[in-house]
Formats: C-alpha cells, structure tokens, sequence
C-alpha cells in the first residue's frame, strides 16, 4: 500500500470539461466555502492572508523581544533580533526585555505614514521615518544648514496627500504616479520588460504582468490573489476544510505552495498538480497532499461519485477508524491504494473488505500490503493468477515462501514476527472472503494448510547477546550533537529537537530500559533518595508500574537539563506530564513515540562518516562496525553487558533488568572470560561417570582439555581428545563408554540427543531395519536415560546454595558453547525407499 499515492480523477486528464462544467465546478466551490472566515485574518476583497498571534488556530507568533512587532512563523526570534542576539553578550532574558530594534525598520509589514504632521502625511515612510519628498527636502535643508534639528525642521512641513496604491493585489505599499507600482514591484517590472523587450510605460502590459505578482508579505501572511479563480477558490476550500480537522494554519506552506500553483488553471481538473515529493520541505509537502485530498474528494462530490469511486481511497471519507486516536475518529487524511493489486478478483475482495469491514487502519494497512505481496507472487507465474478457478495448492506454497523471505520496505531482513503478522492477515482477508462469499470461483485447493507457518528463527537457549561493543559507545558520543539534524518536530525549534533526542539517548544508554519505557518517562521521572537518584519508571510489558533504577550523577543531570529548557517551550497541552511530548495535541499517545527516535536514530548513525569496530582489517586498520546493529533497543544489550563485565552477580542484575527470570537476562550478554573460568571452577568438581559415580575433574585445566566437541558431555579417551573429538572410537555411543563424564550443564543436550535417538529408532522400524539395529537404538536410550536420571538425582541431593550454583555455571557454559563452530554429527546415511525396493 502507497499511502501518499493519489490517482487522477474524472475529468483531470480526459480535457473534455469545457467552461461551462469548470463554471460549474467553481460556483460548486463558492457555495461550499465560508464567506466571513476569519474576519480579522483574511481579507477576501484582496485575497490575502495575515495571520494574528493571539489566535491558538493560526501558526504565527510575535518576535519574543518585547520592542519588537515582527510578526514570524516560528517560535525564535526574527532574523535581525536573532542576528543581534548572536553577536551580543546578553543571556537571553535580558536581551529579550532590553533590546530595541531599528527605528526605520517596518515591523510585520504593516505599511507606516510619514512622521511629518505627528504622521498625518498620507506618503509611507522610507528612511528616518520620512517619506521619499521630505527625505529630500531634509537632505536639501541639511545643506544649508548643517546643525540643523530633525524635530525642529518636521514641524515646519506641510503634509502630504496619499499616493496612488500599489496596481498589484494586496501590496499595501504606495506607487509611483508614472507606473502605479511601488519601488520593488517596479524594479522587478523594469526587469522583466527589458527581458522580454517590452515598452516600460505600456499600461497594458504592465497590468498584465502586475495581475500575476504576489504582493510582498511578511512571514504571518500568504496571498492567492495571482492564481487562476478555481484555484483560489480550491485552496480556500482546502484551508477551510483543514480548520474544521481542527488543523492549525501556518502561513509558510500556503506561501510556498501558492507559488508553486501559479498559473495552474485547476487542481482537481486538467493541469497536474505539483508533486510533494519533489518539494524537499516536510510542512510543504503535507500541505500539498492534504490540498491535493482534499480538493479531489470534494470533486468526487461535486461529480456525484460516492467515497469508493476509482481505486485509492480516502480514509477520512470512509470513516475508517484509527488506532493513533482514543475515541478511533481519524484526525490525519490517509489513502489506501489498491493499484499495486494486479489480479481484478483479488482487488475487489480487498475493496470489498475495506468498505464493509472497515478494519481499524492497522489491521487495513497489514491486510492490503499481505494482499499485494500475494498479487506479485502470483502475477510472477504462469497465468499471473488471473483465473482464480485455476489456482492450486502448488500456487499457494510459492505464496507462503515469499513471506517467508518477505524483506522490510528498506530492503533489509524482517523478523519471523512481522512476517506472521502479514501471513496471518493474508489468510485472515481470504477467509473474510471464503464466508461472504466472494471467492467461490477460487480453486478449494487454493486454501491454508498447517504446514503454512513462518517459526521463529532457531536460537539457542543461551543465544549470544547482542549489545553494541563500548568502543563504539564512545564513538557516537563524540558525534551526538549532530542527533536530530534536520528532523521536524511539530513547532519545536532544531536546537530543542536536537536536545530532545539526546536526552532520550542519554536515557536509553545509561539505563537499559526498553525505548518504549524511556519515551514515555513521566515528568517528575526522578526521585532523591539520600545523596542518589532514582529513575521511576513503569515496566509496562510485564504490568509492573513504578519501578525504581539507581542512575548515575551525569544521567540525572542530563534529564534534569532537559527538563529546565523544556520549561519554556510551548508544547501540546495533553503531553503536560511526560518528559518528551508529543508531536500533536490530536493523538491518543501524548509523549514521543519511539518509532519517531527511531528513525531519528537510524538517520544519525546513516550520516556519520565513519564507525569503526573492534575487528583490524589485513592493513591493520579497524573495519567498518555493521550500522544495523545500532538501533535503540540494542542498549539495553549494551546495559545489561556492561553490568556482566563488572561481576555484578546474576541475580542482580536480573533485577537492575526487572526480569521475572534469570535465564530471560542470560540472552542479554555474552559471557567474560572470567565468568567462564569460575563457572569451570564451580562445575569441575560435579563431573560424574557413565554410571553416575562422581568424577571430579584434578583441575579446571583438566576440566577444559577434556570438553572436546561432544555435544553431551566431556570424554577422557585419549586418541579422541588428541583429535578434538573428532576420533571416537565407537562412534560417540557416549553412554556406553568408560570414557564418558557428562556434567549437569549437560543435562539438556543428553536430553535433546534422547529424543533424536528415539526419532532414528522410530525412522528405522518404519524403514523394515534388522532388529539388531533398533536393539542397539533402544539400549542406547535407556543407556542416556540412566544418565540423565543420574544428574538429575544428583542435583536434587545438592543444597539449595549449592544447587543454584551449579545451575548458574551450567547456564554460563552453555552460553559459552553456543558461541563456538559447530558440533559433529553422527554419519548417518539417507536411504531413499524406493530406490532401496529396486535393489532387492
């Protein structure tokens, strides 16, 4: 599913609409906009825009320096204020109370009178506050007398009479009474005659070209009075549609996208409209779409075409619940596009599903990318699916295998889970359509079977973790303060974004908590106990709120830094209580979502030039460190190997993780070499024979010498452990030798190896084996089982302290051995039945 995708719509590209069905379509858009919008903003005469600050709706602010009335579309200072401020050595609360601007600067744009006659001269005022005839009268009185006073010299004018206004709509500045334009319009208009060879003084002409200006406005303004009439009124639609979504109007991107449209005749019909995409500004680009939706959906309207017309629909207009809101009423448009569905019957099952079972968006968005994977699959094949009675079951497994190796929208692997879900919603639409109905022309072989499954992927209980390496650590803090470049955040500035982001990675590195947790931290997140803090938290996954973590000095002084400049950022007001807010006040979830420090994450680790591993390359020189492996749940690894370098016990640290249990925190870190040498400390004196009599090994040496690669157990043959196990004499019958010292670390391999020697003896009965072979499978079994039965006696004997010692070292050693090459494998040949019957 495309989500931004729009298609054209009847009429935008056949050219068959002629000026009576455009007349129509605009006097459709007369009666559909509001005629006194925003009074005090929108000025309909001119078709201009000025934005007031005291309204909550309109994205325009006041410069914060209290003798500043520039109007800016931000929350910083205006660019002279902020330039000021820069080359100054006032903090900023000073310099915002005490500094004064330009006395000939025009604040906001207003236009402002001559001072002459206590500003009752009618001509706008250029430079000292003078317009352009007195200037020159000072100028030339200045002359004759030098000492003379400007207070002095103003009272003794006379007052001018207004000039004629500026020909181009909306310009409040005077013209000039040769050319009625003003000084800038009048330069760009000398400019363009000259280029393009016409006469200066054509009044024609020149109206002409000043009908297609935009006036100059200020940051708080936009004009539309330059476009074609249904433009105008589109975009005026548009606006208005988007304030009752309860959308704030920032003037910047209608600015921007006004001249964009300049000399588009329609939008919802004949030219194209200009692509988002190519914008390269986020603001832009979002208005752009929500026009675009906007204006066509209303066209669809005027058309008399219901919501479901064409094949990419708006979310919005079919009411399709959201999973982002807490009431499920949609706030942001949405498409769904069902042109990437090549099969005509596996569309309409997907419109079908979408318009009577309107699923939540999540479920719709799972369901239709499922739908699409299969349309691919199957337009690959013979036929390209096109005759659903000619599908198979052969058809369906090339299917589930392209799920199975379905990659994410980045091209990179996805994980067993996100393959599941899109599976399961595949399977699930289908069977919406098996019960209403819509697939009875489908083949019944073409169906779901239980061997249609994606497992996990196979790990080992004591899998290594996977914790970025802290000489990396440290090569990303030294570049952190380029986190958060360039990323939009709601109305925050760049630097309160950036600052932002930092904070949650000084949070995530230094506590080890899932991103989830630390993005939704509470404001008052720290608690003082003694000279310590800690971090109070909610383990939501487990259900258990308010856990406290001691954190260190530089972790508390990093919330707490942030905490002071948030203090004075203007944030949605439903993210009061959270340590990160939202970007909206429309969403269901208040703080910052981690998805959004993901990809934040992911665009920081992409830009650094250079993160180098702990691996040297055949020059000598470090290799490049695998930036995949840098993602925000990875420091929980880093926390939780960290802790396991330092000693700190199992136990606790199972509870620094708030883990239930201890074998969930062992896949969290690697073992140290110190670790494994006190966990062959520990398990050396637990070594017992075939038969169960104990066998201590006479050292830890001893102990590592003999763990040849057995998959069950240590062996003592001297010709097998010369040959790293690989020279067994009765081709590892293990149970049955003298050499044989399995351990309780071990225990789980014996019993894995009893059900695969359960599972060859059930292979040779089938296959007609002689008995003497499913004698020696049976007493090889029993054998194993003695084993097991043996340590497992055993350590229910040891005492408590003891036994959890044990089984402590087990875990480590078996960690330990997951990381190692490989394990042999008994030669065991395949034998196929039916060639073994042509032998006979």
């Amino acid at each position: 599913m495309s989500i931004a995708t729009v298609t054209s719509l009847p009429g935008s590209k056949g050219g068959f609409y002629t000026r009576a069905a455009m007349e129509d379509w605009r006097a459709w858009l007369r009666e559909a906009v509001v005629e006194d919008w925003r009074p005090d903003e929108w000025q309909p005469e001119l078709w201009l825009f000025t934005g007031d600050p005291d309204n909550p709706r309109t994205g325009v602010w006041k410069c914060p320096v209290l003798r500043c009335e520039t109007l800016i579309g931000n929350k910083t200072h205006c660019t002279v204020c902020a330039s000021r401020f820069r080359e100054g050595t006032a903090d900023l609360e000073t310099f915002n109370a005490t500094n004064v601007p330009n006395p000939n600067r025009t604040f906001g744009g207003k236009r402002q009178n001559c001072r002459v006659g206590e500003g009752t001269c009618q001509r706008e005022h250029h430079t000292l506050g003078l317009c352009s005839p007195h200037m020159s009268n000072w100028h030339r009185h200045r002359k004759i007398k030098p000492a003379a006073v400007l207070e002095d010299w103003m009272r003794t004018q006379r007052a001018l009479g207004p000039m004629p206004a500026c020909v181009v709509t909306g310009c409040p500045r005077d013209g000039n009474h040769a050319e009625n334009l003003c000084l800038n319009h009048r330069r760009d208009w000398r400019a363009t005659a000259r280029a393009d060879r016409l006469d200066v003084l054509d009044e024609s002409a020149r109206r002409v070209w000043a009908a297609a200006q935009f006036p100059y406005t200020t940051a708080a303004q936009f004009s539309l009075a330059p476009l074609a009439e249904t433009v105008r009124l589109e975009l005026l639609f548009a606006l208005q549609q988007r304030e009752e979504r309860t959308q704030i109007v920032y003037p910047r991107p209608v600015r921007l996208a006004a001249k964009l449209m300049l000399g588009l005749s329609s939008i919802a019909v004949g030219d194209s409209c200009p692509s988002p995409e190519n914008t390269g500004d986020t603001n832009l680009a979002s208005f752009l779409r929500w026009t675009r939706r906007t204006v066509e959906r209303a066209h669809l309207t005027f058309l008399g075409l219901p919501p479901t017309h064409g094949t990419v629909w708006d979310l919005t207009e079919l009411q399709i619940p959201s999973k982002l809101t807490r009431s499920g009423v949609r706030t942001f448009p949405g498409t769904v596009d069902f042109t990437e569905i090549q099969q005509p019957w596996i569309r309409e099952l997907a419109m079908t599903w979408v318009e009577t079972a309107r699923p939540e968006s999540g479920k719709l968005r799972d369901g239709i990318r499922g739908l699409v994977v299969a349309s691919q699959v199957l337009y690959s094949l013979p036929g390209g699916g096109m005759i659903p009675a000619d599908l198979s079951f052969a058809d369906m497994e090339v299917i589930v295998d392209a799920f199975r190796a379905m990659p994410r929208r980045d091209g990179t692997d996805m994980g067993p889970k996100g393959k599941r879900l899109y599976l399961t919603s595949f399977f699930e639409v289908l069977d919406y359509g098996r019960r209403t109905g819509l697939l009875d022309q489908v083949a019944g072989k073409f169906a779901r079977h239980s061997s249609h499954r994606i497992p996990d992927a196979v790990q080992d209980e004591d899998e290594i973790g996977k914790a970025i390496p802290e000489s990396v650590i440290r090569q990303l803090d030294q570049q952190l303060d380029l986190l958060g470049e360039a990323i939009p955040y709601g109305t925050l500035a760049s630097e309160d974004i950036k600052a932002m982001f930092q904070t949650v990675y000084f949070v995530l590195r230094d506590t080890g908590r899932r991103p989830q947790e630390v993005t939704r931290l509470a404001l008052d997140c720290l608690e003082k106990d003694g000279d310590e803090h800690q971090l109070i938290w909610d383990n939501r996954k487990s259900k258990r709120l308010r856990r406290r973590l001691p954190i260190g000095q530089e972790t508390v002084a990093a919330i707490n830094a942030w905490k002071t400049r948030r203090a004075g950022l203007e944030l949605p007001p439903n993210s009061a209580r959270y340590l990160f807010p939202a970007i909206t006040n429309n969403t269901a979830n208040h703080q910052l979502l981690p998805g959004n420090f993901g990809r934040a994450m992911r665009s920081w680790v992409r830009s650094l030039d250079r993160v180098d591993s702990e691996t040297l390359g055949p020059d000598g020189l470090p290799l490049p460190f695998d930036r995949d492996l840098i993602f925000p749940y990875a420091f929980r690894h880093s926390y939780c190997q960290r802790h396991a370098d330092a000693g700190v016990p199992q136990d606790v640290l199972r509870d620094l993780m708030d883990h239930r249990s201890a074998n969930t925190t062992a896949g969290y870190y690697k073992v140290s070499l110190k670790r494994k040498r006190e966990a062959v400390k520990t398990m050396r004196l637990h070594v017992m024979d075939r038969v169960g009599l104990p066998s201590p090994m006479a050292s830890s040496t001893a102990y590592e010498l003999r763990s040849v690669a057995v998959p069950f157990g240590n062996c003592t043959e001297p010709s097998n452990v010369k040959a790293g196990g690989q020279a067994c004499p009765i081709r590892f019958q293990c149970a049955g030798c003298g050499h044989y010292r399995p351990d309780p670390s071990y225990l789980p391999a014996v019993q894995d190896h009893i059900r695969a020697l359960k599972g060859n003896r059930e292979m040779a009965m089938a296959t007609g084996a002689a008995e003497f072979v499913t004698r020696g499978l049976s007493d090889e079994i029993s054998a194993f089982q003695q084993v097991g039965a043996k340590m497992t006696e055993y350590m229910s004997k040891l005492p408590e302290d003891e036994r959890n010692q044990v089984e402590e070292a087990a875990k480590v050693l078996r960690k330990v051995r997951a990381a190692t090459a490989g394990r042999p494998l008994l030669p065991l040949t395949v034998v196929n039945p039916s060639n073994a019957r042509n032998t006979k």
